[in-house]
Protein backbone atom coordinates (compact mmCIF):
# COMPACT_ATOMS: atom_id res chain seq x y z
CA UNK A 1 0.00 0.00 0.00
CA UNK A 2 1.38 3.19 -0.62
CA UNK A 3 1.09 6.37 1.95
CA UNK A 4 -1.22 8.94 1.27
CA UNK A 5 -0.67 12.48 2.91
CA UNK A 6 -3.36 15.46 2.51
CA UNK A 7 -2.40 18.47 5.14
CA UNK A 8 -5.70 19.71 6.60
CA UNK A 9 -6.61 22.61 8.54
CA UNK A 10 -9.67 22.40 11.26
CA UNK A 11 -11.67 25.23 12.35
CA UNK A 12 -11.33 24.51 15.94
CA UNK A 13 -7.36 23.31 15.59
CA UNK A 14 -3.85 24.21 13.74
CA UNK A 15 -2.46 22.48 10.72
CA UNK A 16 -2.67 18.51 11.09
CA UNK A 17 -1.86 16.03 8.52
CA UNK A 18 -3.63 13.04 7.62
CA UNK A 19 -1.91 9.35 7.02
CA UNK A 20 -3.71 6.99 5.15
CA UNK A 21 -1.66 3.63 5.31
CA UNK A 22 -0.82 0.39 6.58
CA UNK A 23 0.92 1.44 10.16
CA UNK A 24 4.10 -0.95 9.28
CA UNK A 25 4.84 0.63 6.12
CA UNK A 26 4.59 4.23 7.16
CA UNK A 27 6.41 3.99 10.03
CA UNK A 28 9.70 4.59 8.14
CA UNK A 29 8.43 8.00 7.08
CA UNK A 30 6.70 8.99 10.21
CA UNK A 31 9.99 8.28 12.35
CA UNK A 32 11.94 10.14 9.93
CA UNK A 33 9.74 13.05 10.00
CA UNK A 34 8.32 12.80 13.51
CA UNK A 35 10.56 10.81 15.89
CA UNK A 36 10.00 11.75 19.57
CA UNK A 37 7.93 15.01 18.33
CA UNK A 38 4.44 13.19 18.98
CA UNK A 39 2.27 14.49 21.63
CA UNK A 40 -0.70 11.93 20.81
CA UNK A 41 -1.15 8.45 19.12
CA UNK A 42 -3.93 6.95 18.53
CA UNK A 43 -3.99 3.09 17.14
CA UNK A 44 -7.57 1.14 16.13
CA UNK A 45 -5.76 -2.21 15.18
CA UNK A 46 -7.70 -5.09 14.15
CA UNK A 47 -9.59 -6.94 16.83
CA UNK A 48 -8.71 -10.42 16.14
CA UNK A 49 -11.93 -11.24 15.48
CA UNK A 50 -11.42 -14.30 13.52
CA UNK A 51 -13.89 -12.87 10.77
CA UNK A 52 -14.27 -11.27 7.17
CA UNK A 53 -16.09 -8.26 7.05
CA UNK A 54 -18.23 -7.64 4.09
CA UNK A 55 -19.41 -4.04 2.44
CA UNK A 56 -22.35 -3.58 0.35
CA UNK A 57 -22.60 -0.97 -2.41
CA UNK A 58 -25.23 0.48 -3.82
CA UNK A 59 -24.08 -0.39 -7.55
CA UNK A 60 -23.68 -3.78 -5.88
CA UNK A 61 -26.28 -6.38 -5.17
CA UNK A 62 -23.43 -9.04 -3.83
CA UNK A 63 -21.59 -8.12 -0.48
CA UNK A 64 -17.59 -7.67 -1.04
CA UNK A 65 -15.18 -8.66 1.11
CA UNK A 66 -13.49 -5.60 2.57
CA UNK A 67 -11.43 -6.53 5.55
CA UNK A 68 -10.37 -9.83 7.13
CA UNK A 69 -9.30 -10.21 10.51
CA UNK A 70 -8.50 -13.37 10.65
CA UNK A 71 -4.63 -13.29 11.55
CA UNK A 72 -2.76 -16.13 13.39
CA UNK A 73 -1.81 -15.05 16.85
CA UNK A 74 1.63 -14.88 16.79
CA UNK A 75 1.23 -13.23 13.32
CA UNK A 76 -0.69 -10.46 15.66
CA UNK A 77 1.48 -10.06 18.53
CA UNK A 78 4.34 -9.87 16.37
CA UNK A 79 3.01 -7.32 13.94
CA UNK A 80 1.28 -5.27 16.66
CA UNK A 81 5.34 -5.51 18.59
CA UNK A 82 6.38 -3.80 15.21
CA UNK A 83 3.40 -0.91 15.40
CA UNK A 84 3.88 0.27 19.05
CA UNK A 85 7.68 -0.29 19.00
CA UNK A 86 7.40 2.49 16.27
CA UNK A 87 4.31 4.73 18.32
CA UNK A 88 6.98 4.62 20.96
CA UNK A 89 9.79 6.02 19.08
CA UNK A 90 7.22 8.58 17.42
CA UNK A 91 5.99 10.21 21.08
CA UNK A 92 7.90 12.90 22.99
CA UNK A 93 8.42 12.44 26.75
CA UNK A 94 5.08 13.53 27.46
CA UNK A 95 3.39 11.97 24.72
CA UNK A 96 0.52 10.07 25.03
CA UNK A 97 -1.04 6.56 23.30
CA UNK A 98 -4.44 5.65 22.94
CA UNK A 99 -4.65 1.74 21.82
CA UNK A 100 -8.92 0.92 20.87
CA UNK A 101 -9.31 -2.41 21.44
CA UNK A 102 -11.47 -5.50 22.66
CA UNK A 103 -11.39 -8.30 25.15
CA UNK A 104 -10.01 -10.74 22.65
CA UNK A 105 -6.57 -9.26 22.54
CA UNK A 106 -6.88 -6.98 25.45
CA UNK A 107 -4.85 -8.43 27.90
CA UNK A 108 -2.24 -9.62 25.48
CA UNK A 109 -1.48 -6.26 24.37
CA UNK A 110 -1.66 -4.75 27.69
CA UNK A 111 1.48 -7.22 28.64
CA UNK A 112 3.17 -5.91 25.11
CA UNK A 113 2.50 -3.04 26.58
CA UNK A 114 3.92 -3.11 29.58
CA UNK A 115 7.17 -4.76 28.27
CA UNK A 116 7.55 -1.84 25.42
CA UNK A 117 6.33 1.36 27.75
CA UNK A 118 7.09 -0.30 31.05
CA UNK A 119 4.12 -0.99 33.84
CA UNK A 120 5.07 2.48 35.43
CA UNK A 121 3.71 4.31 32.44
CA UNK A 122 0.21 2.54 32.31
CA UNK A 123 -2.42 5.36 33.18
CA UNK A 124 -6.30 4.07 32.47
CA UNK A 125 -8.21 1.90 30.95
CA UNK A 126 -11.57 3.55 29.39
CA UNK A 127 -14.20 1.05 29.07
CA UNK A 128 -17.92 1.40 27.02
CA UNK A 129 -20.79 -0.74 26.51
Amino acid sequence: MQVFCTSERHPSGGPGEFYLARAEEALPLLLERYRGRVQVVYLDPPFGTGDVFYSRFTHSKLPLPTYADDMPEHEYLSWMRVVLSGARELLCESGSLYLHIDYRMSAKLRLLLDELFGEQNFKNEIVWC
